[in-house]
Order: C-alpha cells, then sequence, then structure tokens
C-alpha cells in the first residue's frame, strides 16, 4: 500500500520555534530600545541647541541675555525666543501690551516641540491648573522641559530684579535674571521682543568665567509620580512669568542634578534632571550643548552654574 507523507510542524517542533523566537525577541528588544532613546537623546540635545542658537540671535539684536521673565506678567524667556526660533507667527499674535493673563484665548496655548524633551514627553502639552491670578480662571499655557540656570540659590529665593544695590549673597549668581518693567500696564507701542520697556540685566560680557564655562538652560527635573502641568510640581506654563520654578533652575549643593526622575523636588530649590539614564543635558552660554553625568559634583555644578565667580570649569576635566 502506498503511504502519504505527512507534512508540517509536530506540536513540540512549533514550541520550540516559539521559544526560539521568544529568546531572540528577548535579545533584540534591548537593542531596539536602545536605538530609540539613542535618536530621543539626541533630538533633545537638537533642541537645546536651537535654544543656544536663539540666545546668541537676541543677544545680537539687543546686546543683552533674554530675561528670565518680565515682572508684571508680561513674559518669560520662552516667549522672547519665538522669533528666533522660527516662531515669528506664534511671536506676532502676541500682544505685547498685555500680561500673560491679559492674551486673548489660545495665545499662550502654543504647544512647541523645541521646548520638549522627547524621551519625556511630546507636544502638545498644555498645563492643566495654576496659571490663573485674581479670580481670571486657569489660562492654559504651553509646557517645557528646559529651564534657564538663576545661580546656586545659596541666600535668595529667586531670579532679583533691578537693585544691584543688595549685599552680593543676595544677588543671584546665574546668566538669567528677572527683568523688571518701569510701568507695568503701560507700555508704549514698541516691539516688546525688539525695542521694549524692559531692559535685561545681563549680557555676555557678565559672563566673566566665560561662555563656553557656563552653563545656560538645562534640561528640569519634574517628578515622574507627579501629574504634569501642574504649578505644584513646578510645570505650569513656561510663558507664565509668576513662578520662577517653573521657568528656572538652581545648581549646586543645595540644588544637585536629580539622579533620575523619580526624585522627589527640593523644597524651593528647583533643580535640573532629566529622563535620559545617568545624564542631564545642558546648553552652555556658547550654543555648545554637553551631556553632564547625573552624579556630577554639586560643588562643580555650581561652579557651572555661576557666572562670575572665577572657579572655571573646563570640560576636559571630567
Amino acid at each position: 500500500m502506498n503511504r502519504r507523507l505527512q507534512t508540517g510542524f509536530t506540536l513540540v517542533e512549533l514550541l520550540v520555534v516559539i521559544a526560539i523566537i521568544g529568546v531572540l525577541v528577548a535579545l533584540l528588544l534591548p537593542a531596539i530600545q536602545a536605538a530609540r532613546e539613542s535618536a530621543r537623546r539626541t533630538q533633545c540635545i537638537n533642541n537645546l541647541k536651537q535654544i543656544g542658537l536663539a540666545t546668541h540671535n537676541y543677544h545680537d539684536a539687543r546686546q543683552e541675555i533674554p530675561p528670565s521673565r518680565v515682572g508684571c506678567h508680561h513674559g518669560s524667556w520662552a516667549v522672547f525666543l519665538w522669533p528666533y526660533l522660527e516662531q515669528a507667527a506664534v511671536a506676532e499674535r502676541w500682544v505685547h501690551g498685555k500680561s500673560y493673563y491679559g492674551q486673548p484665548d489660545g495665545n499662550a496655548a502654543v504647544s512647541l516641540s523645541v521646548y520638549l524633551c522627547p524621551t519625556r514627553r511630546g507636544p502638545p502639552q498644555l498645563s492643566i491648573e495654576g496659571d490663573e491670578r485674581d479670580g481670571s480662571g486657569h489660562k492654559p499655557g504651553g509646557l517645557s522641559d528646559y529651564a534657564v540656570a538663576i545661580g546656586d540659590g545659596d541666600g535668595y529665593q529667586g531670579d532679583g530684579g533691578r537693585d544691584e544695590t543688595l549685599p552680593d549673597d543676595r544677588i543671584p549668581n546665574g546668566s538669567y535674571r528677572w527683568s523688571d518693567t518701569p510701568n507695568c500696564y503701560g507700555f508704549s507701542a514698541k516691539d516688546l521682543f525688539f525695542q521694549g520697556d524692559f531692559q535685561s540685566i545681563t549680557s555676555f560680557k557678565n559672563v566673566t568665567d566665560g561662555l563656553s564655562n557656563t552653563i545656560f538652560v538645562g534640561e528640569k527635573h519634574i517628578n515622574s509620580e507627579e501629574d504634569f502641568g501642574r504649578r505644584s510640581k513646578y510645570d505650569n506654563s513656561v510663558y507664565n512669568p509668576d513662578q520662577h520654578r517653573t521657568i528656572s533652575r538652581y545648581g549646586g549643593p543645595l540644588a544637585p542634578i536629580a539622579p533620575s526622575p523619580d526624585e522627589p523636588i527640593k523644597s524651593n530649590k528647583a533643580q535640573f534632571g532629566s529622563w535620559h539614564p545617568g545624564i542631564c543635558n545642558f546648553v552652555l552660554g556658547d550654543a555648545s550643548v554637553r551631556s553632564i553625568s547625573s552624579s556630577l559634583d554639586p560643588l562643580v555644578l555650581r561652579n557651572l552654574v555661576v557666572k562670575y565667580d572665577g572657579n572655571v570649569v573646563y570640560f576636559g576635566a571630567f
């Protein structure tokens, strides 16, 4: 009798194939994830590079560093850099004589990918609470994963005003400073972005430690267990100048780089920190971007943040 040949897999053979495929996937998955993180990290570095170049273009136009924020709620560094980040259309919609709270609906609800780290989140990202004053109701605004450096936070809680007569330990010693307005709600018709009624406090000449040795902007620490977009978590709108802990960060022994996204936020001492494993990205005054270890000695971090203390740190040394 002729025997019919049997084709196909037995159950045992099928299970072996499935097991082999599972092992291969387990071996390849970390490599795929690492490749994706490398791409996200590269994009984050590019974002900071664009912010650094925009800062230089702003300085070329006004001979000053953008203020961390302007008094009377008129805007922050993230607003003033719009024209230099190819966002002229967004900048033109901003009503120059009005505060953040007085802007027409939608003017602050601008979420830019250049202000967000892709490892942490992507656009659109708007605040969900905290951007309100005097019963005005919450005005949603764009979020950011980057913050300007305002100093080591030793002796001063904030980014300072015009009073240069304060004792040295009361003057913020970072690159970015708060700029007051001589007439809060009486802005002239001048263009706020170029010839406005405010004047920044610092310029490149004030960074005596050298632009290539001083941190200007870095990734800001936001705890992974907290809801994004809330003022209490230091993450309300980056365009709202009310809270310096939203738009800026300290660096030094009082505010070391957060070692991980799970690190609790230090009370009153907002830190730099990243969701990239083991590192935090910063842009220096010369617009170069550095990936710095999250375990960096806080004293070294302080020397990088303080712009004029004479303790120059050369990156080739670590």
